[in-house]
């Protein structure tokens, strides 16, 4: 759970957070979950970016939900579920679900964002990956323990 600490205060400290509520569910919500077996950094990752607004927390939490229920969790599922959402959003969502698609396959993310994207989705995606940075070294850190 230290880590998690460490986490939430790096990204609060690179004003990495959209607000104060982002960064209260973020929190929430890593902390709720870390100790599943299907938390992996990629997950984390995920929930960053859900919580970014209260449309999407509840969204995550969802997902979370249902993996936390689950026979076998595993985040597999979550990425079965986010490809077949990103294949059925459209808009500047579409890019915002394929980034965490790319964050539970622990993939980079490649995608070509098309020029007149708005400024909120490129803020999103932006933070979502610098976010992503802070997360694999906190991460790495903890492992190398």
């Amino acid at each position: 759970m230290e880590w998690v600490r460490k986490v939430c205060n790096i990204l609060e400290e690179k004003h990495l957070f959209n607000d104060l509520q982002h960064g209260t569910r973020f929190y929430q919500l890593v902390s709720c979950y870390c100790d599943k077996p299907f938390f992996t950094p990629g997950i984390c990752k995920c929930i960053y970016l859900g919580a970014w607004d209260d449309e999407h927390f509840v969204q995550i939490l969802s997902m979370m939900t249902e993996l936390s229920f689950a026979a076998n969790p595993e985040s597999e599922d979550m990425a079965e579920n986010g490809r077949f959402l990103a294949d059925e959003t459209e808009g500047p969502e579409k890019y915002i679900m394929l980034l965490s698609c790319s964050f539970v396959e622990n993939k980079p993310f490649d995608v070509q964002l098309p020029d007149d994207l708005d400024d909120r989705t490129k803020r999103v995606i932006s933070y979502g990956l610098k976010a992503s940075a802070v997360i694999d070294e906190v991460c790495g850190e903890v492992q190398a323990l």
